[in-house]
């Protein structure tokens, strides 16, 4: 969806970066956050991944992938329908204090505010 000039409520991006498994294609990092739950970090730029990356210690089976709206909502009704949170642009010592909630969204608001999903009671159940 092409954000539209002069909305505030328009979505202004439609690419969004995640750090996936290497060797799964829908293998991506998500994890279990005391106090968040179910939690994938999300991306603005692929320097933030790519930082995320190398200070978090997730080792080499991990890399920075781009994906658009459209495959990260596929990603929320498929494989990761259990994910209730968003966090974005962490760095990886937020998630292990308690200040990952400080840049997390709940997965339908991220869904009506990123992705321009609109509010139709439509959300991922957990699996």
């Amino acid at each position: 969806m092409a954000a539209r000039e002069n909305d505030p409520e328009a979505p202004t991006r439609s690419k969004y970066w995640l750090i996936s498994d290497r060797l799964e294609s829908a293998g991506v990092l998500v994890l279990d956050l005391a106090g968040l739950g179910r939690t994938m970090p999300v991306f603005s730029f692929r320097e933030e991944a790519e930082l995320f990356l190398a200070l978090g210690g997730l080792g080499d089976g991990w890399r920075a992938a781009e994906g658009e709206a459209g495959e990260l909502l596929s990603l929320f009704f498929g494989p990761c329908a259990d994910v209730e949170n968003v966090v974005l642009d962490p760095l990886p010592a937020m998630l292990l204090d308690s200040t990952a909630g400080l840049v997390s969204l709940s997965l339908g608001r991220f869904m009506d505010r990123f992705l321009g999903v609109s509010g139709n009671g439509f959300a991922p159940e957990a699996g």
